[in-house]
């Protein structure tokens, strides 16, 4: 494609997501309209909700060509004749990024069932088309279906977000690796693994060469090597010798970097981050103060508990505290009704998912699992604040720990990959810390109900779901206002 081609190509989908963005300024889903709250015709209604059931499911799997970890998320399986499709258009349009497509990722068969993740003009391309048809779907709906495309175009917007972010490669190569790894399927003939080795030495030395331009903190670039050990061992499996040399290359590469003590992301960048994260603009001052105030809350209601435990009580809570936070939280309820709601949440919102899952499955209001998991909320908003504190206050990570300890017993080496996950990866830690602080809005006894509430709503950004449950709040005659809850400004501005 010619240079101009690409730059009207670019335009277009700037225009497009410039429109996509617009449309999500309210932050939370739109309210019935007037014409379908006074009943218009239900027949009429109930076939424009079923056309853009269409529409969306036709939207998610064009995504899921586009990358194997939203395919995974919505449990979808690209065809090959959808994955050929998309191929041919980006081959169509000189897409020297989709050069290796066809790696064998996410796929038993050796061909690939999404594109390979570096393919960035291929990934926005699809992101783009998708875009546009959110755009076009502009029927009105009822008001379950204007929420679910409400989500929809959420969604579109955070994920061409997630490109921008990776194509830049340096940190942004953390979750591409993660991914790579994530949907590695074992090549299945000799060619098969000589074309994942020509693959893998061209994606790694993509990766080597955006160092250059890096600045990263030594836990950062320990996030990096990190990310590539299970890689190693998956081609090591494979008898893929050329993956072996280039991950050498790359993590000397690494090693001969030179980090920064410090990363302070100033107001804005970190503001952006969140918002890219969320989907709706985020306040940085407000961020920090939710956080904080949830901490002294916690702080105050677990001092008042522990206080009146023995000591081996109090250990015995603290190693069940970090027994939870190093293992694997099952969600005792899965959300219906809704494609979007209903998948796998995005890695930003892994942690706030790990602790809605924690408090919906306590049972009871004042027992010894009910101090667990303060315990636990207490620990994920001080990883929160670690997040927050290096990345927009400057400090350095092991300075943040200090200033925000635990109260779990985790082993050393574990509350160390923590403090660098955070570090490396911070809107997860800060939305696992945002989530604590609204499920606490109703008191300490009523996280439990929001919890339960909340997965029976789903995954959503953390504006969406604060309205729905305060939505639930009003109809089951709770005072949202209650006086045993943080009195943060809201995060979302």
């Amino acid at each position: 494609m010619h240079r101009d081609a690409r730059r009207s190509s670019k335009g277009a989908a700037l225009l497009t997501l410039a429109v996509l963005v617009s449309g999500c300024a309210g932050g939370a889903p739109s309210a019935a309209s007037p014409s379908n709250a006074n009943g218009r015709d239900d027949a009429d209604s109930r076939a424009r909700a079923a056309q853009f059931a269409e529409e969306e499911a036709h939207i998610l799997r064009q995504l899921a060509t586009a990358d194997p970890r939203i395919a995974a998320r919505f449990g979808i399986a690209p065809t090959d004749d959808e994955v050929r499709k998309a191929t041919l258009e980006a081959l169509a349009a000189d897409d020297e990024t989709l050069a290796l497509a066809g790696s064998g990722f996410g796929s038993g068969s050796g061909t690939a069932q999404s594109f390979d993740l570096f393919a960035f003009e291929a990934r926005a391309r699809v992101l783009s088309a998708a875009g546009e048809a959110v755009v076009r779907s502009n029927a009105e709906l009822p008001h379950d279906a204007q929420v679910e495309r409400d989500l929809l175009r959420r969604l579109v917007v955070a994920e061409r977000a997630r490109v921008e972010r990776e194509r830049t490669l340096g940190l942004g190569a953390l979750p591409l690796l993660q991914g790579m790894a994530a949907s590695w399927t074992r090549p299945e003939t000799p060619d098969a693994a000589k074309a994942r080795g020509r693959m893998l030495t061209k994606r790694f030395g993509e990766v080597r060469a955006s160092l250059a331009a890096a600045k990263l903190t030594l836990m950062e670039r320990d996030a990096l090597d990190d990310a590539l050990d299970p890689i190693e061992r998956l081609s090591s499996d494979a008898g893929i010798s050329e993956a072996s040399s280039s991950i050498a290359e790359l993590r000397i590469a690494l090693g001969d970097l030179k980090t920064v003590p410090s990363k302070a992301d100033a107001d804005d960048a970190l503001s952006r981050m969140l918002t890219a994260a969320s989907g709706t603009a985020q306040s940085t001052k407000a961020v920090g103060d939710a956080l904080t105030a949830t901490s002294a809350t916690l702080r105050a209601l677990l001092k008042s508990r522990l206080a009146e435990m023995p000591a081996s009580a109090r250990e015995a809570m603290g190693s069940d505290a970090a027994h939870v936070l190093t293992g694997v939280n099952a969600c005792p309820a899965r959300a219906s009704g809704s494609l979007v709601r209903t998948a796998v949440p995005p890695p930003e919102r892994a942690v706030a998912r790990d602790v809605v899952c924690t408090f919906a499955s306590v049972k009871g209001e004042a027992n010894a699992e009910v101090t667990v998991a303060l315990i636990v909320a207490h620990d994920l908003v001080a990883m929160a604040l670690w997040a927050f504190d290096a990345h927009a206050r400057g400090l350095e990570p092991y300075r943040a720990e200090e200033a925000h300890t635990l109260l779990s017993a985790l082993t050393t080496e574990y509350a160390s990959r923590r403090l660098r996950d955070a570090i490396a990866e911070p809107a997860a830690a800060i939305n696992g810390g945002l989530a604590v602080e609204l499920l606490l809005r109703d008191g300490a006894l009523q996280m439990t109900g929001r919890a339960s509430r909340w997965l029976a709503f789903g995954d959503a950004p953390l504006d969406v779901v604060a309205t729905a449950l305060a939505a639930a709040t009003t109809a089951s005659g709770h005072d949202d206002s209650n006086a045993t809850s943080p009195k943060a400004s809201p995060a979302a501005r």
